[in-house]
């Protein structure tokens, strides 16, 4: 079995993609609610929605971030492969909001499928 560099590049793209993917939910987190001030006091609950929604979208960006640093751990034992894939398929579909993230998973699972054959 030949061994090459693949697995380790990719976990080091999804570890980057997880890295920015938390640093945009704590941006969102922190910097964003206070646009949000409005809401807070208003009665309607399509407001009360926003709000929540607008809070369970973080809890997911951030939820999808854990899991791509956990997934480029993985990889980096090279072990658990269709975790790693279905966590840089996830890092595609659902961190759609920043540019770099899809391509980063874009690109790890690449590297993931052309090194399948390293993973126990």
């Amino acid at each position: 079995m030949e061994k090459n560099k693949y697995p380790i590049i990719a976990g080091l793209f999804l570890f980057i993609s997880g890295v920015i993917g938390i640093i945009v939910g704590l941006i969102y987190a922190f910097f964003q609610t206070g646009e949000l001030e409005g809401f807070y006091d208003s009665p309607h609950l399509v407001s009360i929605l926003f709000v929540g929604l607008f809070f369970a979208f973080i809890i997911l960006i951030l939820f999808l971030s854990v899991l791509l640093i956990i997934g480029s751990i993985c990889c980096f034992k090279k072990r658990y492969y269709i975790f790693i894939l279905i966590v840089s398929i996830l890092g595609i579909i659902f961190l759609f909001f920043t540019f770099y993230i899809p391509i980063l998973s874009i690109v790890s699972l690449v590297f993931l499928i052309k090194s399948k054959n390293e993973f126990k």
